[in-house]
């Protein structure tokens, strides 16, 4: 259980700064990504992208090497629809089998800073006999030591807002040359981030948001951008080396996380209505309830 509470502290982490890190640029404007330098580029597609309000979004989860998942290295893959506005979104994940356990798709919805996850009816026994888990960010970051109350407010919670660790870093972004993304024209862009950089060029109220998640990160991460003629993020991919990450010892309960983990998105279908329903009360279990159980049998 303190294998898979490693993984899951630097996975949850990860994620959450995936979809989202910081407020738009409102500021940019410009006509085409192609005509811009690279970095204004990549930063006015932000600020494009949300002017949709929502899309479609499927990602890639990648790890490899990982210590406590069965043969070091899974592949998640999901999509599903993101309003942007409402910060709110419902996806499905597939989940290869591990240790046995065949999980395939699981359904997933997420409000705000809570990830509700469908397991299958199999499982449902160990999840307090529920078919529904839920995943508040804010309280599992409180019980691991992680600050995810300050990585939310850093988020706005759709995919685009990733971009904002650009601006504050003032990464040396170049552009690669042009490319396809499900048939689009897009434009490729290649930077490292510096998020202690992004720290010092926050706004003064964003200041001890982005310091704190400087001290987590603790690298320079590799990122690529893919923007379309319309100036918006068609496709994003950055991987973080899990052992550089600087998490208390409460959240890794004294194991340093080690591996790689690769993070691609691909926005789609900009403008598309978005449903989510958040499951009945009686039909979740708080997982913050299942890693108390868990502790005590230890």
């Amino acid at each position: 259980m303190r294998r898979w509470r490693v993984v899951l502290t630097a996975g949850v982490l990860l994620f959450t700064a995936a979809c989202g890190s910081g407020s738009s640029d409102e500021g940019a404007t410009g006509t085409k990504a192609k005509a811009k330098p690279p970095l204004d580029a990549v930063l006015a597609s932000s600020t494009k992208t949300v002017e949709e309000k929502s899309s479609k979004a499927a990602f890639t989860l990648l790890t490899q090497g990982v210590q406590g998942v069965p043969g070091g290295s899974i592949t998640v893959t999901g999509e599903g629809a993101f309003d942007y506005v409402g910060r709110q979104g419902a996806f499905t994940m597939n989940i290869p089998p591990v240790a046995g356990m065949k999980l395939g798709q699981i359904e997933a919805v997420s409000t705000g800073s809570v990830l509700y996850q469908k397991f299958p009816p199999q499982l449902a026994s160990a999840l307090g006999g529920k078919p529904w888990v839920k995943i508040d960010l804010n309280q599992l970051g409180q019980a691991a030591g992680v600050d995810f109350n300050s990585i939310s407010q850093a988020s706005s919670g759709d995919p685009t807002q990733a971009l904002q660790f650009l601006r504050g870093s003032g990464a040396d972004m170049v552009e690669v040359g042009q490319e396809q993304v499900r048939g689009e024209a897009v434009t490729h862009y290649r930077g490292t981030v510096d998020v202690n950089k992004a720290a010092a060029a926050a706004p003064p109220e964003q200041q001890q948001t982005y310091q704190k998640l400087a001290q987590i990160f603790g690298q320079p991460l590799p990122v690529e951008v893919w923007i379309d003629g319309e100036e918006r993020l068609r496709k994003m991919t950055y991987s973080v080396d899990l052992a550089k990450l600087e998490l208390p010892p409460q959240a890794t309960a004294g194991q340093k996380p080690t591996g790689t983990y690769s993070f691609t998105v691909e926005l789609f279908d900009f403008g598309t209505p978005v449903s989510v329903t958040v499951p009945p009360a009686d039909q979740v279990t708080d997982f913050a309830q299942l890693l108390a159980a868990a502790g005590g049998r230890r």
